[in-house]
């Protein structure tokens, strides 16, 4: 039964990835007719904790900005691989016998 409920919240996490990700890159370039807005992008530094903190720490390096933006668009993708493995592990059953 734990399975699909870890199923669930990992589907559900993703969508909500894919939906964060839609405003920031909508709402960033201004596409499909809005205007660009500055703070498009909170919704995908939430869903990225805590990796964020740690990629909008490369903003005060002297890198191509570019790379801290592809990053914080890429840091929930680990976040769903950490859910992904927490759900894979195999669990013993509760009618197991014990050695």
């Amino acid at each position: 039964m734990g399975r699909w409920v870890c199923r669930l919240i990992l589907a559900l996490y993703l969508l909500l990835y894919l939906a964060a990700l839609y405003i920031a890159v909508v709402g960033s370039f201004g596409l499909l007719g809005h205007e660009p807005e500055a703070l498009a992008s909170v919704f995908l530094v939430f869903i990225a904790l805590p990796w964020s903190f740690d990629v909008l720490l490369l903003t005060f390096l002297p890198v191509p900005i570019v790379i801290p933006q592809v990053l914080l668009a890429l840091a929930p993708l680990l976040n769903a691989w950490l859910i992904h493995r927490v759900c894979s592990k195999e669990r013993p059953s509760a009618n197991a016998q014990k050695p």
